[in-house]
């Protein structure tokens, strides 16, 4: 909403008013960015009065930038778990794959069938229509999942939390020397990181049966490169 709820600003008491008759409140009251000696909670979470009393919201120091993370605890909640696979589903929107979509809305004849008077039919035809034209230039594809974070080992986790203590350190004072040595212990880290990386992927490679298909997993993988997919028929819905 990209208001601030520290303050008592007239935009502050008109979203709250309008929360209020959905009968919708909002949670974070505590400071969540600190900027040029500046704090404010602009980034919000909202839920519905009937669960206010059911939930919990902290701050997380996440050290990356001068917004904290925050996190909502509900109770009370029972999700059916999952089975785990070993693939998941997403779409790619690619370059490829945007230019055919917008060839396809180009080809569409848009003014066939649209002259009736019943709004709610036409707004149907024209959704099945978009639709039909979405799924064919944007499919679902599968992918194997890959534990992408295997090099983490337990002393980087560590050097991460105490980068956190170090960013937030250094953040909430104006020492030139506490600014130098957070600035430093983050260089080692990155330099550490990218050596564990390093001996992690050339393990992979030297315990693989096939060398040259494991380094190019890697290098796609890392790249984010994915295959491209292809496109099926867009399939045009009978006129009406």
């Amino acid at each position: 909403m990209n208001t601030d709820y520290l303050s008592d600003s007239s935009k502050k008491q008109q979203l709250s008013q309008l929360l209020d008759s959905y009968n919708i409140s909002h949670l974070v009251n505590f400071p969540i960015r600190f900027q040029h000696n500046h704090i404010s909670a602009i980034d919000s979470i909202f839920v519905n009065n009937a669960q206010l009393h059911q939930c919990n919201i902290l701050p997380i120091h996440n050290g990356l930038s001068d917004h904290d993370t925050q996190c909502l605890l509900l109770k009370n909640l029972f999700i059916k778990k999952k089975k785990l696979s070993g693939k998941y589903k997403t779409r790619l929107f690619t370059t490829d794959a945007i230019g055919h979509f917008q060839k396809l809305l180009l080809e569409e004849t848009w003014e066939t069938g649209y002259q009736k008077h019943d709004v709610n039919s036409i707004f149907n035809k024209l959704l099945r229509v978009y639709l039909n034209i979405f799924e064919a230039s944007f499919p679902i594809v599968y992918f194997n999942k890959h534990n992408d974070n295997a090099w983490i080992t337990k002393g980087i986790r560590i050097s991460c939390r105490k980068k956190r203590s170090l960013y937030l350190l250094s953040r909430n004072c104006n020492n030139p020397e506490v600014k130098r040595h957070c600035k430093h212990y983050c260089s080692i880290l990155r330099k550490t990181i990218r050596e564990a990386k390093r001996l992690y992927f050339n393990e992979l490679i030297a315990n693989s049966e096939n060398k040259v298909k494991t380094t190019w997993e890697i290098i796609n993988n890392l790249t984010k490169k994915k295959k491209k997919p292809t496109f099926p028929t867009c399939v045009p819905f009978p006129k009406s």
